[in-house]
């Protein structure tokens, strides 16, 4: 089946058309919540926008789609806690702005330094074919065993959490659920991270970058789509 680290021209429709979704969801928040923090949303929608006609019309290096893709699902999983922390200081616990600011920060910080920490440690295993310079996904030997520990902790806590439902014991939930998710998406990824990486340092030494195996199907679906065929007319009636 194919994936981000091995995407075929429907891969890269359905994920680019879910970001579209996204970034247009983000907009109307930013719409509704124009007199407060609108414009946080308003720069989300227009990064994300940006980001999404780029993997869909013009990314083929193979790199920065899996690795961008990757770190942009990590960010996005690891905001909803850092928006219902922001929430939960404010609201239920009184505290102020500034203080919402800074626990949402130290989430996100969390993430980013676990995700770091993963990126930079050595790979026991490649998990990535190379023939020429394109790339396919092989077959992860990732052990289960530590993802599961560290699910079946975050099962006892938000169960312990869950026994007396407020409004500030869901938000602790919230909380809970979406940071024990992200933590195990990082470590049942963490070969497929730290191959990117190590893509990313061989590709220093190549004078072509490091593309899909499925690149021609991609470049052939690409021209197809109203946007591309748009490109082209622009181009054609240019020359």
């Amino acid at each position: 089946m194919s994936t981000i680290y091995d995407p075929d021209a429907r891969t890269v429709n359905a994920l680019t058309r879910m970001l579209f979704i996204v970034a247009i969801g983000l907009g109307v928040v930013g719409l509704w919540r124009s007199a407060t923090d609108g414009w946080v949303y308003g720069l989300l929608f227009f990064l994300l926008s940006g980001y999404t006609l780029y993997m869909r019309y013009w990314c083929e290096r193979y790199t920065t789609f899996a690795l961008s893709y990757f770190t942009l699902m990590i960010f996005l999983l690891a905001l909803a806690p850092a928006w219902v922390s922001y929430t939960v200081v404010t609201d239920d616990l009184g505290g102020s702005p500034t203080e919402g600011r800074i626990t949402a920060g130290l989430i996100l910080g969390f993430i980013a330094t676990l995700y770091a920490g993963l990126y930079l440690t050595p790979s026991r295993g490649f998990a990535f074919d190379v023939s020429d310079n394109r790339v396919s996904f092989s077959v992860s030997s990732t052990s289960a065993g530590a993802e599961g520990l560290i699910a079946g902790v975050g099962t006892l806590a938000a169960g312990a959490v869950i026994k007396s439902v407020t409004p500030f014991t869901t938000g602790i939930l919230i909380i809970l659920i979406f940071l024990f998710a992200t933590v195990c998406m990082l470590i049942h990824a963490r070969d497929r991270i730290r191959g990117l990486r190590t893509l990313r340092k061989r590709e220093k030494s190549r004078l072509t970058p490091y593309t899909f195996m499925q690149i021609d199907e991609i470049r052939e679906a690409r021209s197809r789509w109203w946007l591309g065929r748009l490109f082209n007319w622009l181009a054609s009636r240019r020359r």
